[in-house]
């Protein structure tokens, strides 16, 4: 059962990458390559992914790109750690892998370039600090969740999907360095 759901996760997710933006839900658009450069805490990471997906077609906006693939893993580092259903953490990783043959060679080297240069490391980590911590409600994560569907299917409502107790200063500062390791280059 679980392996299904994984399966027709990874199939929906990469119907939402291939899709025209017509076609995506509203809370599943891509976020403009114009963005790029400032961008907001109200991104989650299916928008930052889409539009890292639009924005690694040209070498001219893979800085944007770039930064929005970064910002996505750091924002699902953190949703992972305040969403209480484990099973709904998974979300991130099927993101990634939908959009994996999405990205190419040459977007991938300059992540790799920009990630690995001491550098590159300080400008995505002060990138991250100028977004600040997610303000969405994780939505896209919660509804991936067995606990979630399973209170639909019994016609109960779901119990309260994030963690009350969550210290997000400690949580936020998990998620940049668990993610990025932005201490490292100081």
């Amino acid at each position: 059962m679980r392996s299904q759901s994984c399966l027709l996760a990874i199939l929906l997710s990469s119907a939402l990458v291939t899709a025209r933006a017509e076609e995506r839900p509203a809370d599943a658009q891509p976020v403009p390559c114009s963005a790029g450069k400032a961008l907001g805490s109200r991104y989650t990471p299916v928008n930052l992914y889409l539009g890292a997906v639009e924005c690694a077609k040209q070498p001219a906006t893979f800085e944007a790109a770039t930064n929005m693939f970064v910002l996505a893993g750091v924002y699902g580092r953190y949703d992972i750690l305040r969403v209480k259903d484990e099973s709904a953490h998974q979300a991130v990783s099927v993101m990634r892998m939908a959009i994996d043959g999405h990205l190419s060679h040459a977007f991938r080297q300059h992540l790799r370039h920009m990630a690995g240069s001491e550098l590159g490391k300080l400008q995505l980590c002060a990138m991250v600090q100028r977004a600040g911590p997610p303000a969405y409600f994780p939505s896209y994560m919660v509804q991936h969740g067995l606990h979630s569907t399973q209170a639909a299917l019994h016609g109960r409502a779901p119990t309260s999907p994030l963690h009350e107790d969550l210290d997000t200063q400690a949580a936020w500062t998990d998620a940049v360095e668990g993610y990025l390791h932005c201490s490292e280059t100081r």
